[in-house]
């Protein structure tokens, strides 16, 4: 990325600050992989509190994760549409992850993917069809404590006006600067007040169709 050393300065100045802006988030989402994961694909481009609200409910409407991998998106959506502006899209993905990991496993389980190493893990939730690169990293820091910082359209929006990364980054770039510049043990705690400063600065409005379709395909920076 162009400019990354003088970006890497302002990026620890804004650490320093959201460190300063509030009461320290929790840093833990969710231990189990596949729990994890839905999680993820609820929260990209949507709040947290929004995407743990939804969450609840869809597993509260649900008999299990098989329940929600043979739902219609349109079924799911109107469970969580009052939490998440993006609902149909959501649940589009997450039925089309389920329904990948039901091909592979013949079940709706990712407990075997637990055991393995990270890379053997990634590489699997990598050939998962509808992964994005923030399900991706979100699972992978979250569930395996990889060294990832996930970013979401939103949050590289952020980012970008606020002068943190190079206005033309693309999201591999902004990942790939911020993982070398923020330290494996500060990544869960830089991605959950990035995160919450998102959801205070960001839109609430749908990310474009071309944006979803060019993301499809998730890649490691």
């Amino acid at each position: 990325m162009k400019n990354s050393a003088v970006y890497a300065v302002e990026v620890k100045k804004f650490f320093n600050r959201l460190k300063r802006s509030g009461p320290k988030p929790t840093l833990h989402e969710y231990d189990d992989p596949l729990k994890q994961l839905i999680y993820a694909v609820l929260s990209e481009d949507n709040s947290p509190t929004r995407a743990k609200t939804a969450m609840t409910r869809l597993l509260a409407n649900t008999i299990d994760y098989n329940d929600l991998r043979v739902s219609t998106a349109t079924e799911l959506a109107s469970i969580i549409e009052s939490d998440i502006f993006n609902a149909v899209e959501r649940t589009s993905v997450l039925i089309e992850v389920l329904g990948s990991i039901y091909a592979r496993e013949n079940s709706v389980a990712l407990n075997k993917s637990k055991t393995k190493n990270r890379r053997d893990a990634r590489a699997y939730l990598e050939g998962l069809s509808g992964m994005t690169p923030y399900v991706l990293s979100g699972t992978m820091l979250w569930a395996f404590d990889e060294h990832a910082i996930p970013l979401d359209e939103q949050m590289l929006a952020v980012l970008k006006k606020e002068g943190l990364v190079d206005p033309d980054a693309t999201m591999a770039e902004a990942q790939g600067f911020l993982r070398r510049h923020i330290s494996a043990g500060d990544a869960k705690l830089f991605t959950a007040l990035l995160k919450r400063h998102t959801a205070q600065k960001a839109p609430r409005t749908p990310v474009s169709t071309s944006e979803t379709k060019s993301r499809k395909k998730a890649s490691r920076p």
